[in-house]
């Protein structure tokens, strides 16, 4: 599994203090308002606000226990970025291989939408994904 950005916590609407990068970093290309509309979207009506299928966020070590290898990919930048850091966190702690990386001066998916500007952060995110793909 490698996760870029992962959207995994719906805490968008309510900005949970443990992951303060909602605070920190909403606006900076994407919002943490859009993003409560798109868990709206995924769930209309809130059934599975906290249910781990449907966001990740809420597993219990115990349930990620025996998953496949995972790449966690963040940005600096991203209202994101925190709920995919703690996610690693469950992860090693369950005791799936994991690996996790931060792109710094990014905003969300900045480093694969900003090809031309950027190539060498739009490079280097693409060889860690072919990387990962690899070595599976």
């Amino acid at each position: 599994m490698y996760a870029l950005c992962p959207s995994i916590s719906n805490a968008y609407a309510t900005k949970t203090p443990e992951l303060p990068s909602l605070y920190e970093n909403d606006g900076y290309f994407v919002s943490c308002h859009v993003l409560a509309i798109n868990a709206r979207v995924y769930d209309p009506a809130g059934a599975n606000a906290t249910n781990p299928l449907a966001w990740p966020y809420f597993a219990t070590v115990a349930e990620l226990e025996g998953l496949p290898p995972h790449v966690i990919s963040v940005n600096e930048l991203d209202p994101l970025r925190d709920e995919g850091v703690v996610y690693f966190g469950k992860l090693l702690a369950a005791g799936v291989s994991a690996l996790s990386r931060t792109v710094n001066g990014m905003t969300h998916a900045g480093d694969l939408m900003l090809r031309g500007p950027m190539a060498d952060v739009y490079l280097s995110s693409v060889r860690d994904i072919k990387s990962f793909a690899d070595s599976l």
